[in-house]
């Protein structure tokens, strides 16, 4: 699984730096490897989202909608972004952050 949010950050990151055919096709390859997008938007998700993002202030808020998801499916939330999260983690003593990369 992984936040619609988290998507686009992925997204947007291809299309800069590859071009939007790549990003596309890594998209699909998201997809045909099962990742499924969660789109939660609801009033309590966000808020959590937020609640975190005013709490930690070191912390991406698309890095917020991915650890609410993780914990909301009590799954590990895997990142790159060794720099921005191994400093925050001991925040989330309740979500397994897994770094690749």
């Amino acid at each position: 699984m992984a936040h619609a949010v988290n998507l686009c950050e992925v997204y947007f990151n291809l299309v800069r730096e590859y071009g939007e055919t790549t990003a596309r096709a890594a998209m699909q390859n998201f997809k045909d490897i099962g990742v499924l997008p969660v789109d939660d938007m609801s009033e309590p998700f966000w808020q959590d989202a937020g609640n975190l993002k005013a709490s930690i202030k070191r912390i991406s808020l698309a890095d917020c909608f991915g650890l609410v998801t993780a914990r909301n499916f009590k799954s590990p939330f895997v990142t790159s972004d060794h720099h921005e999260l191994e400093a925050v983690s001991q925040h989330f003593p309740d979500i397994e952050i897994m770094f690749f990369r």
